[in-house]
């Protein structure tokens, strides 16, 4: 199966996402859409420059519908402040996956009707990206590299993750994400140096990370 997420209605799912809020009614919703027109956090710099050319041109030349770029970050913070106060001027915006579940768990998501959409449309995201309060927009992982002048050819080399943490037989600086956010930590990279296999990283036992 080829997998391609449709702009059009990727845009059209996550736009519930954002809008309004736990409210259970179509006419008790808060929500900030205007007639043909869609507000949308895609980011600063050339990121949001980026999104703009990728996604907000292509969706208004298909759909007639404008979109309103907005290139601040926006927070679970401000996100909570907007449907508590009855003014949100966002449809659609980006959340960590940690942010996005706290805020779904707070009431303050609207969720994804799914079936409003073509089967083969969502057949074209993967399963684990369909949440009931968001979809995932980027999927990335983690990569180890390291200075090849440091560690030369003719020399040992860090092949695995225990090795990376070895700091005694591959001296030298690390780096990696924090975790702070909740979903982005080396976690899976620690079980794996501690010799859990692949195969059963999931559910991850968080008191051996």
């Amino acid at each position: 199966m080829k997998y391609e997420i449709n702009r059009r209605r990727l845009l059209q799912a996550t736009s519930t996402a954002m809008a309004a809020g736990a409210l259970s009614s179509i006419a008790g919703r808060v929500a900030a859409q205007t007639p043909n027109q869609i507000n949308v956090v895609l980011g600063g710099g050339d990121w949001g420059k980026a999104n703009i050319e990728a996604y907000a041109k292509p969706f208004e030349a298909e759909t007639g519908i404008k979109v309103n770029p907005i290139t601040d970050d926006m927070g679970m913070g401000q996100v909570e402040l907007m449907v508590k106060s009855g003014n949100v001027t966002v449809d659609v915006g980006a959340l960590t996956q940690g942010s996005g579940l706290v805020a779904a768990k707070k009431g303050i998501l609207e969720e994804i009707d799914y079936s409003l959409f073509k089967k083969e449309e969502l057949d074209g995201i993967y399963e684990f990206a369909k949440q009931p309060f968001g979809v995932a927009n980027l999927i990335y992982s983690y990569n180890m590299v390291y200075n090849t002048d440091v560690f030369p050819a003719d020399k040992p080399r860090p092949t695995n993750w225990a090795e990376f943490w070895d700091a005694e037989k591959f001296p030298g600086v690390r780096t990696l994400v924090s975790g702070q956010f909740g979903s982005e930590g080396p976690w899976e990279e620690a079980l794996l140096a501690d010799g859990v296999s692949p195969d059963k990283l999931y559910p991850m036992d968080i008191d051996r990370v």
